[in-house]
């Protein structure tokens, strides 16, 4: 980095630097998928075996007649670990990740200024909480085992 010019602030690096960390950004997307789930909105009373068992037997679980969901069966034991690791997350942490992961839809732009925050500052801080989950799900495993 070169050096500032007298008086000015050095340049902050930019968003590119930071990176979200893939396979934990897949199980907070379950996470958010389970959570959403939960609340009982669809058939089976929020379990996933009984929403596939009111599939299995055609009748209708969530969604309108013209649009066809895919399902995607997630597991309870590990969205419950995520969970854990997730409530684990300082506050502004797990704000953003419930924020992103849970939105229905919506660009980072806007759920950063749903949040308060800029773009750069919602992505740093789902950037810092994948660390922070990959590093409590490393610790839960040397302490089970």
């Amino acid at each position: 980095m070169s050096q500032p010019i007298f008086g000015q602030k050095p340049a902050r690096p930019a968003v590119q630097n930071f990176r979200r960390i893939p396979e934990i950004q897949r199980r907070l997307d379950l996470w958010a998928e389970w959570r959403l789930n939960q609340g009982g909105g669809g058939g089976g009373g929020g379990s996933v075996l009984g929403y596939l068992v009111d599939v299995a037997a055609g009748r209708r679980v969530d969604g309108d007649a013209d649009s066809p969901r895919s399902i995607v069966p997630v597991d309870s034991i590990e969205c419950s670990i995520t969970d854990d690791a997730v409530m684990a997350l300082p506050d502004e942490l797990r704000k953003a990740v419930k924020a992103w992961h849970c939105a229905s839809s919506g660009t980072l732009d806007e759920i950063a200024r749903e949040l308060g925050v800029v773009r750069g500052t919602l992505h740093r801080r789902l950037c810092h909480a994948d660390i922070r989950i990959r590093e409590w799900l490393r610790a839960r495993r040397k302490a089970v085992s």
